[in-house]
């Protein structure tokens, strides 16, 4: 028996091998991702077909499968498993929106029922029309070009851009018109925004209609908060936009050139800040409110302006924490519709470090 490529055959028992498509001629498959190999030395014909040879130059040597030895054992097993769950958990409690989202996670896998394009079907997944193929037709596929990131509706980075910059349009247009018609909504757009935030942060599958009712909210939100700033401090919102674009641009250079790597150890200091700075505010808030504490509260003076510091650095370090979820979401291949996601995150994120710009700024001319 001779298989497509010429080579001898496999083993007795393993039976005749599967021209996949997805394959060039000259490759065969017995059901299984890795191809037939010699066996190595000593092992005589009973090696399990699955677990892949290397034919070097002289000898034959073991080839590891999907990063694990095949000398494992199953203590050794079940250990590596429960490390990479915990470095799955930990990469992923830097951002609340992300988090929520098992796709964005570093061991994540296509969606269930979905074939990743280039991968082979497993022995006996082909009908008839696969078998009755003829041989121009296998080669005009063969010689056809890869399918694409977006041809096959995956996650890419220009959907995830697109998105962004469509909802940051929306929050521009809706900012503008509250502020030149009813900045006093700013209010109702505050506690709207808080609550489609949260309904989005916890759908672990994304809605482009709640999405986009958040980016109206916010922009409710915004317009109206920045119109009460620019008339207290004149030109502050620019300040805070052209701080907000420069934040963005230098964390998005940071992140890519690789300067700042996302750590399990760095998501675990973010997230206990991010957790510290929270209860801050909501005590600074009840101290405002309740206790009769006069303007910033407990941010005036020099001590707010070093926990607006720490409040924009921490809103910049989500921002590199959202750039490697998206860098993991494109990388395993998530389905497309995950943008919508992607998008809400860094629209979000952006948000927070506008309005702490807002604040610092505003302390800043106060003193």
């Amino acid at each position: 028996m001779v298989a497509p490529s010429g080579r001898r055959g496999a083993p007795h028992g393993c039976g005749a091998p599967v021209v996949h498509p997805h394959r060039r001629p000259g490759r065969a498959s017995w059901g299984t991702a890795a191809r037939w190999r010699p066996n190595p030395p000593g092992a005589g014909r009973s090696s399990t077909i699955g677990q892949p040879w290397e034919q070097g130059p002289e000898t034959a040597r073991w080839v590891e499968l999907e990063g694990h030895p095949a000398s494992e054992t199953p203590s050794a097993g079940a250990a590596r498993a429960t490390s990479d769950r915990n470095r799955d958990q930990e990469a992923r409690v830097g951002s609340p929106v992300f988090s929520r989202s098992n796709v964005f996670s570093p061991n994540a896998s296509p969606a269930a029922g979905t074939q990743q394009y280039g991968t082979q079907p497993q022995y006996g997944q082909y009908t008839a029309g696969h078998a009755g193929m003829d041989a121009a037709s296998m080669n005009s596929m063969y010689d056809a070009p890869s399918a694409t990131t977006a041809q096959t509706g995956r996650l890419t980075y220009d959907d995830v851009i697109m998105k962004t910059a469509g909802l940051l349009g929306i929050i521009v247009v809706v900012g503008a018109i509250t502020w030149f018609t009813a900045p006093e909504l700013f209010f109702f757009g505050a506690i709207a925004g808080l609550v489609l935030g949260l309904v989005n942060a916890f759908k672990k599958n994304p809605s482009p209609a709640l999405i986009v009712a958040y980016a109206v909210a916010e922009g409710v939100f915004l317009g109206g908060i920045s119109a009460f700033y620019e008339a207290q401090f004149d030109g502050i919102v620019l300040q805070a936009v052209g701080a907000t674009v420069a934040t963005f641009a230098a964390c998005l250079f940071l992140f890519r050139s690789g300067r700042v790597r996302v750590t399990p150890r760095f998501t675990r200091w973010l997230m206990f800040s991010i957790a510290g700075y929270l209860a801050f505010s909501l005590l600074n808030l009840v101290y405002v409110v309740f206790l009769g504490g006069d303007g910033w509260g407990m941010r005036n003076g020099p001590l707010g302006v070093i926990i607006g510091l720490v409040a924009v650095g921490l809103a910049s370090a989500s921002l590199i924490v959202d750039f490697d979820a998206i860098q993991r979401g494109v990388r395993n291949g998530v389905p497309a519709k995950f943008a919508w996601t992607a998008a809400f995150g860094l629209v979000v994120t952006l948000i927070w470090l506008y309005l702490e710009f807002l604040r610092l700024l505003a302390i800043f001319q106060s003193d």
